[in-house]
């Protein structure tokens, strides 16, 4: 079995390769991402998304079975966003349509696409409606749209997913467990912590148990051209999750917030589809990831 991992270089993609080898070690994987190329142990290559890739011509050398298209950017102008999730996605698909492979091409979408909502009561299920509150969100949604398309006018074998907030070693600091991390790690009893505000709730999964998920929607039969959810159900706050840390570390954290009178936001995703389709169980709690990270 040969595999493609876009964005291998990246949190989720290290991850997924490392999965990957444990669990499947015989296939043969083979990675693309903008960073060096050192200490890989797989076939890998740096290469600029936002270039001018002759993709045919990549993927009919290659021969994936499988492709994980892991790239995006969260962070950044509006014009690198777009250029990365959306307009070089575009053409990455028209070249895999034009090499005539039968690959399953797997495509990270993210919860972002649903937009935050603090009045839902009950998780949303991939037939709601997407209203990304974010440039980030509207780009991920764009992508999504161009894949189901391609799989409506060409009969690609195309899965795409929306994973909720990924925690696990690696997570960037930008994001508030890879923040809550960094700091934690620091050599002090009384950690100080400035966060937007105390109630913004989120729907956390383990990198690891998101990584399983992948896998079993790669070699799951009968269900191309479908949307997934990838969650754990693990709904904390803001002040739930560092109180975890607090916790595991034994420190104590002095919190302030930036704003405090903000409305607070939920995002939280309903996993009974991937759950019924492949059953996902995850493994890892929240207190799990939380002492990786500290690892």
């Amino acid at each position: 079995m040969r595999i493609l991992i876009t964005g291998s270089r990246g949190f989720l993609g290290v991850n997924l390769v490392k999965h990957i080898q444990t669990e499947r070690p015989d296939w043969e994987i083979f990675g693309f991402d903008l960073k060096s190329s050192k200490n890989i142990n797989y076939n890998y290559k740096a290469l600029n998304f936002n270039s001018d890739v002759n993709w045919k011509e990549k993927l009919k050398t290659i021969e994936p079975d499988m492709i994980f298209h892991l790239v995006g950017l969260f962070r950044g102008t509006k014009e690198e966003m777009y250029s990365t999730n959306v307009s070089s996605f575009q053409s990455f698909i028209e070249g895999f349509r034009d090499s005539e492979l039968e690959s399953r091409l797997l495509v990270l979408g993210s919860a972002a696409q649903y937009g935050e909502d603090s009045t839902i009561t009950k998780p949303l299920k991939e037939d709601q409606q997407t209203k990304p509150m974010s440039f980030y969100g509207e780009t991920k949604d764009k992508q999504e749209k161009i894949a189901l398309s391609f799989h409506e006018k060409y009969g690609i074998d195309i899965v795409c997913t929306r994973p909720a907030s990924l925690v696990g070693k690696g997570v960037s600091n930008h994001l508030l467990s890879g923040f809550l991390t960094e700091k934690f790690k620091k050599n002090e009893k009384t950690i100080k912590v400035e966060i937007s505000n105390s109630s913004d709730v989120r729907d956390y999964i383990d990198v690891r148990d998101t990584c399983s998920a992948l896998l079993l929607l790669q070699e799951m039969t009968g269900i191309t051209g479908d949307v997934f959810n990838i969650s754990a159900n693990q709904l904390l706050s803001n002040l739930e999750l560092i109180k975890i840390y607090e916790k595991i570390s034994e420190k104590r954290a002095l919190v302030t917030y930036s704003q405090p009178n903000k409305t607070p936001t939920k995002i939280w995703l309903d996993n009974s589809k991937l759950a019924k389709c492949c059953s996902f169980l995850p493994k890892f709690s929240i207190e799990d990831s939380v002492r990786w990270n500290l690892s």
